[in-house]
């Protein structure tokens, strides 16, 4: 296994911060993962269920899939100077040339691939979800390898051809487009009180102002409707799936830090709070832990479903989890907002 001079491999909470944590770090450019995350504008709410599939509820913001604004893994580098870009290919032989010519000057990539692909994932080939994020940490031309980091500390050794694949994925929702990104740390600086303060007001808006329904926390709102609409529209198999894909992107071995990522969002508050001098902030950190800890409650009340009566059994919990939240989630953007307009 090739692994890039004085590369570490960290444990991190999710895939995107993670993987741009492994380059800062690499880099000796020091910051959190939460910092990144919050930097990025990386918190939302979105419930999604996309015809034929499952539904999904996700805790991340600014995915990039809007060409009006920089994706979290450009904005919160840019936000700390250091020069970013996303690049996409629809060739497979130049997204392996570039990733080839990054490593063998010893300098490790951040791409993006479908994880299903990826031979180390517990669901190898049975589940596909292209918006991954992994580090290319080394090249083996005798073994044909390529070292990756994910989100625990150990380095994976995948064969370039499954790679290839990985990142070449054409499964939907979010195929990887042989993604990577392109990182100049020369630079670097630590965010600015100004950049810090627009980070959390373009959050907080996003939240309390969004285009349609289903996002923000209307969306939040909207998700529990649905949820105590899905009896009547799956059988008792799509119900138990659907239950189960809801609370698995709550939780952290989905790659939220937990608690539908409100918990990494916490700290990143307290991190500003510190640096801003705005002890308003600490209070809204607090806000957002317990919002985390209600969504681990609405997972702990999907995860075991296996059929309408199940559901049904639990409506009552299931909407007063869903009004708190809303409520709760409602007080604290807004409040954010209101501390830095």
């Amino acid at each position: 296994m090739k692994i890039i001079p004085k590369f570490a491999f960290l444990h991190t909470q999710h895939c995107i911060t993670g993987s741009i944590l492994h380059l800062f770090h690499f880099h000796d450019c020091p910051i959190s993962e939460e910092m990144l995350l919050g930097l990025g504008e990386g918190v939302g709410f979105i419930y999604w269920h996309p015809k034929g599939g499952l539904p999904f509820l996700g805790g991340r913001g600014n995915t990039g899939r809007s060409e009006k604004a920089a994706c979290l893994e450009v904005l919160a580098a840019q936000r700390c100077g250091v020069a970013a870009s996303r690049k996409t290919t629809s060739s497979r032989d130049k997204a392996e040339k570039v990733m080839l010519r990054w490593l063998q000057q010893d300098e490790p990539l951040m791409i993006q691939v479908d994880m299903g692909f990826l031979p180390y994932f517990p669901l190898f080939m049975q589940y596909h979800f292209g918006y991954h994020g992994v580090v290319a940490a080394g090249y083996d031309p005798v073994s044909a390898e390529v070292t990756l980091a994910d989100r625990d500390a150990q380095p994976y050794a995948v064969q370039l051809s499954q790679l290839m694949d990985a990142r070449g994925s054409v499964f939907q929702p979010f195929p990887p487009q042989n993604a990577w990104l392109e990182y100049d740390f020369s630079a670097f600086h630590q965010p600015t009180p100004a950049d810090l303060s627009k980070a959390i007001r373009k959050c907080a808006d996003g939240m309390i102002q969004p285009p349609i329904r289903n996002l923000g926390v209307r969306g939040i709102q909207t998700a529990g409707q649905r949820i105590c609409s899905w009896p009547d529209l799956m059988n008792d198999r799509e119900l138990a799936d659907a239950c189960a894909n809801v609370a698995l992107y709550i939780r952290a071995d989905a790659g939220t830090g937990g608690g539908l990522f409100r918990w990494m969002y916490a700290r990143f508050l307290q991190e500003a709070a510190a640096l801003l001098n705005e002890s308003a902030l600490e209070q809204c950190a607090g806000k957002m832990k317990n919002a985390g800890d209600l969504w681990e409650k609405i997972a702990d009340l999907l995860a075991p479903v296996q059929n309408r009566n199940d559901l049904k059994d639990r409506f009552l919990d299931i909407n007063q989890g869903f009004l708190e939240l809303y409520e709760l989630e409602w007080s604290a953007w807004s409040r954010l907002a209101d501390i830095l307009k």
